[in-house]
């Protein structure tokens, strides 16, 4: 296992709305999750939480075979478990042909009407292109800046495509190592989708960013775009795993063929300081999964939320 020391920031949200972050000091995994065994962590975690320069280390998407406790006390050090999910992505594998047949037949007939809606909206052609070389890069993400800034992550939750300028040296180093792709959709020369990934152990593609802009939501562009990119992985035959990577959401889901366990654990020293930051984030984590169950109950929290998103 690889690990780095580095500041993190331990993000408070309630819901979708980011309250504040905190930061860290701590060491923090970088192994791909596949390499990740949670059995071997103990040992070394106990080394980098006896230095007294750090709060604490964090393995994030950690195979897990069944959900760990919230919190769980070892000797010298609180183990935090806030986050379990499924971790969707695709085997390249086979045909494309033979990949769409894990969709059932009213799903594949709407990815088609989709494609044909939005196909007839741009004039009878489909406009898409993929950016990956040095000089091409720097047109991406001012495409995906143009378009990122248009979404709701970048109005209301914070989380969408950075603007730093060290976000943009890492995306020029990447291409100079032919680590990166991005992909964009147009609209009659307008970008109004893009999907940015990275590519690790030479065959692995990992999505880093994904957006689209919402005045065009009702033609699916992200979806599309998606769909597009995947489809040429299967031609091109390169490529053996799209990762969606951390977080659940429906189009991951829709889109994989295959799925982890996982569990973001972060293992804290044992202090009055750290057992309050736990209780805060645990506590928060509690009323927002109340709130969204209320919501539930009143068939209300799809509503809620596209008004919350609309107006952000």
């Amino acid at each position: 296992m690889e690990w780095e020391k580095k500041k993190v920031q331990f993000k408070f949200r309630l819901g979708e709305f980011n309250l504040f972050n905190m930061d860290l000091s701590a060491f923090v995994c970088n192994s791909y999750f596949t390499d990740i065994r949670q059995e071997d962590s103990t040992q070394i975690v106990r080394e980098f939480l006896s230095r007294s320069e750090v709060h604490g280390a964090i393995i994030r998407s950690c195979p897990v075979r069944k959900d760990l406790p919230l919190i769980r006390l070892e000797r010298g050090y609180i183990q935090y478990a806030p986050y379990h999910y499924e971790r969707y992505f695709v085997d390249i594998e086979g045909s494309f042909d033979e990949y769409l047949k894990k969709f059932r037949h009213k799903s594949r007939s709407t990815r088609l009407r989709q494609a044909k809606k939005f196909k007839e909206f741009s004039g009878g052609k489909i406009e898409w292109k993929e950016y990956r070389y040095p000089d091409e890069i720097e047109t991406f993400y001012q495409f995906a800046r143009g378009i990122s800034e248009t979404t709701y992550q970048e109005r209301l939750v914070g989380c969408a495509l950075p603007k730093d300028e060290a976000f943009r040296k890492d995306l020029r180093n990447l291409a100079e190592t032919d680590s990166i792709r991005g992909y964009v959709l147009f609209h009659k020369e307008i970008p109004i989708a893009y999907l940015m990934s990275s590519i690790i152990k030479d065959s692995t593609m990992l999505l880093r960013y994904i957006g689209f802009n919402p005045t065009y939501k009702q033609y699916s562009p992200g979806t599309i775009l998606q769909y597009l990119v995947l489809q040429r992985l299967f031609s091109e035959g390169k490529m053996r795993v799209f990762d969606f990577t951390e977080g659940e959401g429906q189009y991951k889901k829709y889109f994989s063929n295959n799925s982890k366990r996982c569990a973001d654990i972060y293992f804290f020293k044992l202090s009055l300081s750290n057992i309050l930051i736990i209780i805060v984030h645990s506590s928060l984590a509690r009323i927002s999964r109340f709130i969204v169950k209320i919501l539930d109950i009143l068939k209300l929290k799809s509503r809620i939320k596209k008004a919350i998103r609309s107006h952000a």
